[in-house]
């Protein structure tokens, strides 16, 4: 996935550092990995304790990485910055009208042709049978499944996909992964999109 996620860039020269930005990178995991393989890394998160503790995991491992508290509607970054955006299921724990705002702030930080990897869970996921239909995409009061708890979630098909990356998005690979416990209830099946977009 992540050399998909690359494309042509994956093929630049070793001097020739890639940045990425992670949005809603919690205590920054991906980051962490992504920095120890070279990458130049920033991530953003509404949690200031989650970024706290992912600066000083970077800082007790020398590590370089631009982390910062703030709100994915508003990026604190210039114009075409990152050559690559990561969102590792935290959009999807907002609304639409939210997402789409977050996505365009996400199109105007990547450089043309920059690619950004979307894994907001599906709406076949074994959560979407409990809950009710809340405002603006929400799926609210989940009480079954990964997803219990007080947290509404946005769940996607196909349709709402491209309603999110539509214009000045291009989509590269658009893969749904589901899996399964063996003679285990539908409750706990497990249902995401994988999507790659370019940016145009």
């Amino acid at each position: 996935m992540v050399a998909f996620l690359l494309g042509e860039r994956n093929r630049r020269g070793a001097d020739d550092t890639l940045d990425l930005l992670e949005v809603a990178c919690g205590t920054g995991n991906n980051l962490w990995f992504a920095a120890r393989e070279g990458f130049e890394v920033a991530g953003i998160d509404g949690s200031p304790s989650a970024i706290g503790y992912a600066r000083r995991r970077f800082q007790e491992d020398r590590l370089a990485g631009d982390l910062r508290v703030g709100e994915v509607t508003q990026l604190p970054w210039e114009d075409e910055r990152f050559d690559l955006v990561v969102d590792r299921a935290g959009l999807t724990y907002s609304s639409l009208s939210a997402v789409k705002h977050a996505l365009g702030e996400v199109h105007r930080v990547l450089r043309p042709g920059g690619r950004l990897l979307f894994t907001p869970y599906s709406h076949r996921h074994g959560s979407a049978l409990s809950g009710r239909e809340g405002p603006d995409g929400l799926r609210v009061g989940i009480e079954h499944g990964a997803l219990a708890g007080p947290a509404p979630v946005c769940l996607y098909d196909r349709a709402r996909i491209s309603e999110v990356l539509s214009e000045g998005w291009e989509l590269v690979r658009v893969q749904h992964v589901e899996s399964t416990l063996e003679d285990g209830p539908e409750t706990e099946r497990q249902a995401e999109w994988r999507v790659v977009a370019e940016r145009r």
